[in-house]
């Protein structure tokens, strides 16, 4: 198990409910998809918590911030801006 991970499954469950308050202001018939795929995506974060303690139990507790040494930081930055600017294109550009 690594210690980033338990930040990513909160960030996950926190998106959860984010997207889970919001889907309950829908009408009725409009909840039934939002919330499936809100369930998947807690039940598969869910999953990856237990998958997390079993590895804590076997291996122990990495910092997981070894995984970084490999970091690009300018193609990191450059991807993300690229992104950005897709965004900002998307409503006078069409999605595709």
């Amino acid at each position: 198990m690594k210690k980033t991970d338990i930040g990513v499954c909160l960030v996950m469950y926190g998106v959860c409910a984010f997207f889970l308050y919001m889907t309950l202001q829908l009408p009725k018939a409009a909840q039934i998809y939002p919330l499936c795929v809100i369930s998947l995506l807690a039940a598969l974060t869910t999953l990856h918590v237990f998958n997390m303690i079993r590895g804590a139990v076997k291996n122990g507790v990495t910092s997981g911030l070894e995984d970084l040494k490999d970091f690009v930081p300018s193609q990191f930055f450059t991807i993300f801006a690229m992104i950005v600017i897709y965004l900002c294109a998307m409503p006078y550009l069409g999605f595709y």
